[in-house]
């Protein structure tokens, strides 16, 4: 197992020094000089960004877990999980060049020891002023389990003996200690740093169907008539996140083709958009129908819920329907509507992107926006993101009349494939540049794979790109200016 990547510590220091240490408890001893007592600060918040990650605490409450400080026997953190019955027991070690070692086990062990024989007096003023909801934790759990978080590349051998060491001894006087210890290593807190930068999953709480159909086989689906101001509701609302498994987010109206020909439709007729539409897909984890009213014979329409909701077919209507608003706020669209079609899939399988495969054909389509179907995209999307970067991978144009958005420094993947392609020690890569540069971003070509693959980190991805931009700016055009 490797270490941290050094670009992913220094982001995941950033983190706990911005959001963990103003809520961490009083720092005990005078001793250490002021560099010292900050370093100290951020090791002490990694326990904090550890409970965080399990249990999906807000920073304020994971800080006030932490008992990290002079005296605390091994145990950096103590938190009770209600959920589960289950009191953990962490400690914690930002050192990306050591192992855990075996003399931080044995630190931990007496901790343990201490703890379960209620010992309480020997532990430092964090433990103090926490004394009586340990103590009742203690009394309502069910389980006790110790998780050992780590940034270097192991835990020593002697390290786990000692813990397991430990577990045996303890056990036989109370059983309610969890016979393995859980490792939170270096891939957890990468993997928790890229979760954080991914979308949330969208929960449409009520979406209506007019005319709508249920089938039950080969899979849950629902098709029918809905109203496109509902859709630009949808659309304000969540932003790009209602894209997240489409290929592309919004490209852009023009002057000509199909979302010009939206627009116009929208102005002039839009009692017959659901006739010159193809219609918008979701794809979503599950649909639950709420409500369904009958006024007569004719009209049938019913809510439904839908889960972890993506459209994967649509985008360019959806937004093209919303710059319309807000470029002629004065229209009436409320007689536009659109056939729609609702897929329950697992998020974990491929079928939503067959079916993204499928139905996008209302817009060109080059190869290359297939990639985003790619998983090796978003991975590479939410390490960018961590060091304060946006990494856009789907073809997007910013929709107009929003406000207020914070704009961080982009990267776009054609931008990205160019400097990677430059910087490969494959000579051909230059000049396959020039020929046929689609190559680099259209996934499964055998360039593509060569540039972009699991080793490709976000850090690496960011410098190839300043380098790349310095180079075009410095290098190449003040060598190609005439004189």
């Amino acid at each position: 197992m490797a270490a941290i990547q050094p670009s992913m510590l220094e982001a995941l220091k950033r983190i706990l020094s911005e959001r963990y240490v103003p809520h961490l408890p009083p720092l005990l001893g005078n001793g250490a000089n002021q560099q010292d007592k900050k370093n100290k600060q951020v090791s002490r918040a990694f326990s904090a960004f550890v409970l965080q990650s399990k249990f999906g605490l807000d920073a304020k409450t994971a800080a006030e877990q932490v008992t990290d400080d002079f005296n605390d026997n091994g145990i950096d953190a103590v938190y009770y999980h209600e959920a589960d019955k289950t009191l953990y027991l962490l400690q914690s070690k930002l050192k990306a060049n050591e192992q855990f070692s075996q003399e931080e086990a044995q630190d931990f062990a007496s901790g343990i020891g201490l703890l379960l024989n209620s010992q309480l007096d020997n532990f430092n003023n964090n433990f103090q002023n926490r004394r009586h909801s340990i103590e009742n934790a203690l009394d309502q759990c069910n389980y006790i389990k110790l998780v050992v978080a780590y940034v270097g590349d192991s835990v020593s051998l002697h390290a786990q003996t000692v813990l397991l060491r430990v577990i045996t001894n303890e056990r036989e006087e109370d059983d309610r200690l969890c016979e393995a210890v859980e490792y939170f290593d270096a891939q957890s807190v990468a993997e928790s740093l890229r979760l954080e930068q991914a979308l949330e999953p969208i929960k449409i709480e009520r979406l209506k169907i007019h005319k709508f159909r249920e089938l039950d086989a080969p899979r849950k689906t629902v098709f029918g008539l809905v109203s496109i101001v509902d859709l630009i509701v949808l659309h304000n609302k969540h932003d790009k996140a209602l894209y997240e498994k489409n290929i592309r987010f919004f490209i852009g109206s023009g002057k000509r083709g199909v979302n010009s020909a939206i627009k116009k439709t929208l102005l002039n007729e839009p009692d017959s958009f659901f006739h010159l539409n193809n219609g918008i897909t979701f794809i979503c984890a599950s649909i639950k129908g709420k409500r369904k009213s009958k006024s007569d014979d004719r009209k049938i329409e019913k809510n439904f819920e839908l889960l972890s909701a993506s459209v994967v077919n649509g985008a360019q209507t959806i937004a093209s329907a919303a710059q319309f608003v807000v470029e002629h706020p004065e229209a009436d669209i409320s007689a536009a509507k659109v056939m729609v079609t609702i897929i329950q899939a697992n998020e974990t399988g491929d079928f939503h992107k067959q079916v993204t495969r499928a139905r996008n054909l209302q817009n060109p389509v080059e190869l290359s926006h297939f990639t985003a179907l790619d998983d090796v995209q978003e991975h590479l999307r939410r390490e960018i993101a961590i060091h304060g970067y946006e990494y856009h991978y789907r073809p997007y144009v910013q929709v107009s009349g929003r406000t207020g958005q914070h704009i961080l420094p982009s990267i776009t993947i054609d931008e990205l494939a160019k400097a990677l392609a430059c910087f490969s020690n494959d000579v051909r890569f230059p000049a396959y540049l020039k020929s046929e540069p689609s190559q680099f971003t259209t996934a499964g070509h055998e360039s593509y794979k060569a540039i972009f693959n699991d080793r490709l980190t976000g850090a690496a991805a960011i410098n190839a790109v300043l380098v790349f931009r310095w180079w075009i700016t410095t290098i190449f055009v003040t060598t190609n200016t005439p004189t």
